[in-house]
């Protein structure tokens, strides 16, 4: 068998923390006095592509889940049979 990934055991608990996480940055970022310079940008640029991130990994698993109806690939699809 190949490597096993971890979608067995995927909770959104940490997607959802860090997430949160990224809003309240980017809302605190947004309603400072900060002057706009390019370091700035760069920090924006960096907290948007985590949030991408983020939401593409939330993407990934639940798609995954609607495609094998939440079970592991890894298993036998019918119990019964036994592989030699």
């Amino acid at each position: 068998m190949g490597p096993q990934l971890y979608f067995d055991n995927y909770t959104a608990a940490s997607d959802v923390t860090v997430l949160a996480i990224c809003i309240v940055i980017g809302i605190l970022i947004m309603t400072s006095f900060v002057t706009r310079t390019r370091p700035f940008f760069l920090f924006v640029n960096m907290l948007v592509s985590l949030v991408l991130a983020v939401l593409s990994d939330m993407i990934l698993h639940d798609s995954y889940a609607h495609t094998t109806n939440g079970k592991s690939r890894s298993r036998s699809p019918n119990p019964e049979r036994k592989v030699i």
